[in-house]
């Protein structure tokens, strides 16, 4: 019904028009959050573009900003400007000088391109793709009330550097952010591998694109904090993956991705994981005792079975008695038998995908 729609922001600048950013994503706390970039050039002065372009300083405006409103375009409660110095900037995407902007969230960004919520965090979590310049790429965790330092800054140095990395007080460094040697100079679409998808190798991985040099890498967390990155896919050509999300594939999900421009452009393409053919685990059962008089109790242990793919294990155990079988998945059990006589015992062992070994007896 064309007649439902509501305006909840209107007239946001874009002075040098690029620079617009634009991405919109609902959080787990039910607002919606939405990027917007510098505008390429100053609002008040268009002659100053690019790093001379401080709009992402200016607290009365949107530009160079993450923000958050409520479903019907309302305030949520935390968001960093609020009180008497703070007004509503939804219609005009400014207030005046020396007020602030009620809807930033976050601020002091280039070109927020894309940003992704983590499904798998208990919370509302997520990063920030921001295209650098000259120099750095950058990734950054969104928090409320952060300064990123553009246009000061871009990745962990001062603007242009690489040399010039200490952090000012008051801002905040990327989580993550890699330089342009390499031939990959600006970073785009992002996704979180969502648990249990892909195999466990991928678990709390973020996945983000480079429009230059048409790759998709992934990049994961070490228990020291460090950061791990490895090409996904490469070969997708310049202008490829501008978005990345994951989404429904037959029992699963895949991740998809959009193209932009160049000879495959305005395409949408997925990747998605083919598990390997499924091993057979095999099954390695001790007991101790092994003999004696009734009632027997009998401790029995298959810690020495394994799965050559590396998936867990489901223990079937058999006490050869007649009593049924027993499903743990603890790799230990215990049995009284209480008539004397001879039995043999048995296991098997189940993986996660199905698989079931012989039994060892």
């Amino acid at each position: 019904d064309p007649g439902s729609e509501v305006v909840l922001l209107d007239n946001l600048l874009s002075p040098g028009g690029f620079h617009n950013a634009g991405d919109l994503n609902f959080g787990k706390d039910g607002n919606l959050y939405v990027s917007i970039g510098d505008g390429g050039c100053d609002y008040a002065e268009t002659t100053r573009c690019f790093a001379q372009n401080d709009a992402s300083r200016d607290e009365h405006v949107l530009l160079g900003k993450i923000l958050r409103i409520t479903p019907s375009g309302g305030i949520p409660s935390g968001n960093p400007f609020q009180g008497g110095d703070s007004a509503r900037c939804n219609d005009t995407g400014r207030t005046d000088p020396g007020k602030r902007c009620q809807e930033t969230y976050a601020w002091g960004l280039r070109n927020p391109f894309r940003f992704a919520f983590d499904p798998n965090a208990g919370g509302t979590r997520f990063y920030i793709n921001d295209v650098g310049q000259d120099t750095w790429e950058e990734i950054d965790l969104g928090q409320a009330g952060a300064d990123y330092g553009w246009n000061l800054r871009e990745g962990h140095c001062a603007v242009n550097s690489t040399t010039n990395c200490g952090t000012p007080a008051g801002m905040t460094n990327p989580i993550y952010d890699y330089g342009h040697g390499s031939g990959c100079e600006s970073i785009t679409g992002g996704a979180f591998v969502p648990d249990g998808v892909w195999p466990s190798a991928y678990s709390g991985a973020y996945l983000f694109s480079d429009y230059v040099c048409g790759k998709i890498f992934s990049l994961k967390r070490s228990s020291d904090g460090s950061f791990t990155r490895t090409v996904l896919a490469s070969g997708l050509g310049s202008s490829s993956a501008v978005a990345l999300r994951f989404g429904p594939h037959g029992s699963t999900q895949a991740l998809y991705y959009t193209t932009y421009a160049g000879t495959n452009r305005g395409q949408i393409r997925r990747i998605s994981y083919t598990a390997a053919a499924n091993r057979t685990p095999t099954a390695v059962i001790r007991a101790n005792p092994t003999s004696g008089a009734a009632p027997l109790d009998v401790d029995f242990n298959g810690s020495g079975s394994s799965d050559p793919d590396g998936n867990s294990l489901t223990y079937l155990w058999n006490f050869g008695d007649g009593s049924g079988e027993r499903q743990t998945t603890s790799a230990t059990t215990s049995y009284t038998y209480s008539t004397q006589g001879t039995y043999t015992a048995s296991l098997r062992v189940r993986d996660s995908r199905g698989a079931t070994s012989p039994a060892s007896t």
